[in-house]
């Protein structure tokens, strides 16, 4: 029913992250993690949260850039996954801003860093 990317949430979140991927599986991909984390938490079935948020935020984050750059001509959906993924993460997590700096730095998002 669903394409074989979402069998696999690595696989899934290094498309968005890396722009391999097309607004409509970004959307997919937003609407169907929803749907899963609200399930899994709603169940209370041990699944965990951190993953599925990844990918969440990742998709949610490349359809605001895929956005901007039909609106404004400005390609930055990649940069826009990476902030994404970040503040899902921080969310989950409970996380302060150094590490999301850190988790930003290593996924070589060096252009958010820097403004």
């Amino acid at each position: 029913m669903l394409p074989v990317a979402f069998r696999n949430h690595a696989g899934l979140r290094d498309m968005l992250l890396t722009g391999s991927s097309d607004s409509l599986l970004a959307a997919i991909a937003l609407v169907v993690q929803f749907s899963l984390i609200i399930l899994t938490y709603g169940s209370g079935a041990p699944g965990g949260l951190l993953v599925p948020t990844l990918v969440l935020g990742a998709a949610l984050g490349y359809l605001v850039g895929a956005t901007q750059e039909s609106l404004l001509g400005m390609s930055a959906a990649t940069t826009y996954a990476h902030v994404g993924m970040a503040a899902f993460f921080s969310a989950v997590s409970k996380l302060t801003s150094l590490k999301i700096r850190q988790l930003c730095w290593r996924q070589r998002a060096e252009a958010i860093l820097l403004g």
